[in-house]
């Protein structure tokens, strides 16, 4: 506090500050802090804090857990159909108002009045001369594993006489479906030649045709030649047809399909309209139908016209690479999954028949018919794999073959080495496991976008790129010496700058779970990989 005085003499005014410096308060000092720290109340206060806090913690703790544990979880994808459309052929006309409405189904029409619903995609129409155009919707089982075609004589024996059957395809079942992930086979040398509905002699019944379509779907391969000559009847396969469908048969396959003959002209139609309307009944049923696919040497001429009534046609392209095949041969043929034309066929590649050479026999060096294999199990194209190219059998029938397409007389690649397969040790073989796995498990691969490039015909880039899903991205160098590339700008602006290595061609020495820089990716000679990433 301030005073302000007079002095007698001169009446000046002084003021007395006082004690500026002293402190307006007072702390406790040490020996005072000490003796109320031990004071009962502020030490029974400082325990309740104490304990109060843990209790908070681990409450939370279990809330956590409890909320993780109880919270349900993601949604499953939904089952994928076998078939990718459900053609009703309507007798009568009708109308859109008369179309039940389901939720999450959308109702397709063609022009020549067939419905189909499928479910997760809408439909895409188009008009075309006032006639309504549709783009087959793809939500089927053909894109979660490759078709694996057997020869029935050669695959498996069940009773020593030395030629397969049925009941030996049977016996196998364990290495089709959880070896090599394959949820279709594709028959071929079945039927007899003179009753398609009637099996060769020596290769099974009709109970063992039943049983096992009811493991696994079957698609019989039909040869027309054999059926349906020049003169022959296209009446004359509808019986079969209805026969094998009553019998379980998953789809067809009419191998040595000719459009210049009008015997097969007419014949296809009358097919597509019997198994069109037991697909339609059949899935009322048990939500499937059945396929129905073309073969020819001549696919490239076949119109999109036949894709309005087929599935599938065949595409050999894959077969007709060079040996020695780089970049610039592959590109073009993956290059056309990018562009999808709505009036098309399900995309497929043939890898291997039987009257060509087999696939690791096809291409030199051995890396170029793993780097052929990689870009095709990853592809969003149907991969039609032939029995034992999974492991690289070699060809043992004894005919001479050559690399091009020639129609034969009972096509095959010999017996089926099971010997060969006792360690599971083929590093050829854990590729196609693998890759098999990947295609399977993997939203990407199956329903993803693809972006293809290439770099110099030497370089060969793919990505797989599923929106909320892990992207992939295959990457292969044709090239004998190492060289680098920048993936960053090159390929999709989803590309983030690191990926981890998935799988590699048996080549490689990368390690599985390494992480490489995108910007500047390093590849060996010949060497291939599967790195995967987090799109942006």
């Amino acid at each position: 506090m301030q005073e302000a005085k007079f002095t007698p003499v001169d009446s000046k005014m002084i003021i007395d500050r006082g004690n500026t410096n002293r402190a307006s308060t007072v702390g406790l000092s040490k020996e005072e802090v000490i003796k109320f720290a031990n004071d009962p109340f502020w030490v029974t206060l400082r325990c309740f804090l104490f304990v109060l806090f843990w209790i908070f913690w681990v409450a939370m703790l279990n809330g956590a857990i409890v909320i993780i544990v109880f919270t349900p979880k993601c949604c499953k994808p939904k089952e994928l159909y076998w078939n990718p459309r459900i053609p009703t052929p309507l007798e009568q006309p009708f109308s859109l108002r008369t179309l039940p409405r389901q939720q999450g189904v959308f109702w397709t029409v063609s022009k020549y009045g067939y419905l189909g619903l499928c479910p997760w995609i809408r439909t895409m129409h188009l008009q075309s001369r006032g006639r309504l155009l549709i783009k087959p919707p793809v939500c089927s089982g053909y894109e979660s594993s490759p078709i694996y075609t057997i020869r029935v004589d050669k695959f498996a024996d069940s009773n020593s006489d030395g030629i397969g059957d049925l009941a030996g395809i049977i016996s196998k079942l364990k290495y089709i479906q959880d070896d090599i992930f394959i949820k279709a086979i594709a028959l071929e040398g079945l039927l007899d030649r003179n009753n398609p509905t009637e099996i060769k002699q020596n290769l099974g019944t009709l109970d063992d045709f039943i049983k096992l379509a009811s493991y696994i779907k079957v698609i019989i391969k039909v040869s027309l030649a054999e059926v349906v000559s020049g003169s022959g009847k296209p009446r004359d396969l509808n019986t079969a047809v209805s026969y094998w469908l009553k019998a379980g048969v998953a789809g067809f396959i009419l191998h040595e399909f000719n459009p210049d003959l009008a015997a097969h002209q007419d014949g296809f139609l009358q097919w597509h309209s019997v198994i069109a309307n037991h697909s339609y009944a059949k899935k009322q049923r048990e939500n499937a139908v059945v396929l129905l696919a073309l073969s020819t040497q001549n696919f490239a001429d076949l119109s999109d016209t036949y894709c309005r009534n087929a599935h599938m046609v065949l595409n050999y392209e894959m077969i007709r690479l060079t040996a020695t095949f780089d970049s610039s041969e592959l590109k073009p043929l993956l290059h056309e999954l990018t562009e999808k034309n709505y009036t098309s066929c399900r995309n497929n590649f043939v890898l291997g028949t039987g009257e060509v050479i087999p696939l690791v026999e096809r291409f030199k060096p051995r890396s170029r018919a793993e780097a052929m294999l990689i870009f095709n199990m990853l592809a969003d194209a149907t991969p039609i794999v032939y029995y034992g190219d999974e492991f690289g059998k070699k060809d043992t029938c004894g005919k001479p073959k050559s690399r091009e397409l020639k129609q034969m007389l009972e096509p095959n690649t010999g017996k089926m080495d099971w010997d060969y397969l006792q360690p599971i040790q083929q590093t050829l073989f854990k590729l196609f496991q693998q890759l098999a796995k990947l295609r399977f498990q993997q939203t990407s691969i199956r329903r993803g976008a693809t972006v293809v490039r290439n770099f110099d015909s030497s370089v060969l880039a793919m990505a797989r790129i599923g929106q909320g899903n892990p992207g992939f991205l295959i990457v292969s160098n044709f090239r004998a010496q190492a060289t680098s590339v920048n993936l960053l700008t090159s390929i999709s602006a989803q590309i983030p700058l690191q990926g981890s290595v998935v799988l590699t061609s048996t080549n490689s020495k990368r390690s599985k779970g390494s992480w490489l820089n995108f910007d500047d990716l390093q590849l060996e000679g010949e060497e291939t990989l599967v790195l995967q990433f987090v799109p942006k």
